[in-house]
């Protein structure tokens, strides 16, 4: 089973979930991310953006995106950062510049 290790700002960003059902919801779907590092989709960002490419995520009850990437070499998933209505991904937020 592959290492679920979350980013310090997507641990903030867990942690400013307001209710309790939904922060664990997003906890159990991140856990599952062990046995299934594939399960989220491509994100779309990452054709206006390449670095992005191995990109992937999901979304929970319909309001937190997960984005996550998978490490096969270390067999670990990182947590990269979670959206949540109206917020915009930028490539800032994972501490990339657009140029």
């Amino acid at each position: 089973m592959a290492a679920i290790r979350w980013t310090d700002l997507a641990e903030r960003q867990l942690l400013q979930i307001r209710t309790r059902r939904l922060g664990e919801a997003v906890l159990a779907a991140v856990e599952g991310l062990a046995r299934f590092p594939h399960l989220g989709c491509q994100i779309p960002e990452s054709e206006q953006f390449p670095p992005l490419a191995n990109v992937r995520d999901f979304t929970v009850k319909d309001t937190v995106r997960v984005l996550y990437e998978y490490d096969e070499e270390r067999d670990a998933v990182w947590i990269l950062t979670l959206l949540f209505p109206g917020q915009e991904l930028t490539p800032q937020m994972l501490g990339l510049s657009e140029d």
